[in-house]
């Protein structure tokens, strides 16, 4: 594999910086084809080595990676722990779109973790699109798209179907005019979900309950 002979090459070299640049390219590919522990190995090397550098805004996004892959496995504690030190890291280096990009995946956590329908859903799913916004305002439309996706999740929990969709739609023609295809994949994965949780005819007036407030 290319990426294991630059790995060895910077081995051989102790090139440090270029062992974390491929440790965490690396990591990218496995979380793209679904071997998330391996991931998160290579994520976490990386973190180690852009640390040691001082290099803090790589290590930022090593956590951010390690909590999206922890999302993966299914476990939003490791998950949330993962976000909260790449956004505290982020606020320490003055680093917004870092900060943007974590509170995020922490207001799809928090809501997860509230239950749907509580009383934090409303405030979350505006909190959500308000965060989308400021992610596209900063010109980071890779995480403004990844944003649309985690509210579509929150609206499909709540019940908020068509606007779920509409986000859906919105976000894969966003991605498709940025090629980003391992989220166009995601995307539609996310709509096979929603038209599964899809209430059927006679009950479809509980989709539509309260789409103007997460609007």
């Amino acid at each position: 594999m290319l990426l294991q002979h630059a790995l060895d090459c910077a081995l051989e070299s102790n090139d440090r910086i270029l062992q974390g640049k491929v440790q965490n390219n690396t990591g990218i590919l496995e979380h793209a084809v679904g071997a998330y522990e391996a991931a998160i190995q290579c994520f976490e090397a990386a973190r180690r080595i852009r640390e040691g550098l001082g290099y803090r805004r790589g290590a930022a996004i090593n956590l951010h990676n390690i909590g999206d892959t922890w999302i993966r496995l299914d476990d939003p504690g490791r998950a949330w722990a993962a976000f909260s030190d790449s956004r505290a890291m982020a606020e320490r280096l003055g680093w917004r779109r870092g900060m943007v990009m974590n509170d995020l995946f922490l207001a799809y956590l928090e809501l997860r973790r509230a239950g749907w329908g509580s009383a934090q859903q409303s405030r979350l799913l505006t909190r959500q699109q308000q965060l989308i916004a400021e992610a596209h305002a900063l010109g980071d439309a890779d995480t403004g798209v990844t944003g649309r996706l985690l509210l579509a999740r929150m609206m499909r929990g709540a019940g908020y179907f068509d606007g779920a969709a509409r986000e859906l739609s919105a976000a894969l023609d966003e991605a498709g005019r940025l090629d980003a295809r391992v989220l166009a994949r995601d995307l539609r994965l996310e709509q096979a979900a929603l038209a599964a949780a899809r209430p059927v005819d006679g009950l479809h007036h509980l989709a539509d309950a309260g789409t103007e407030a997460a609007r």
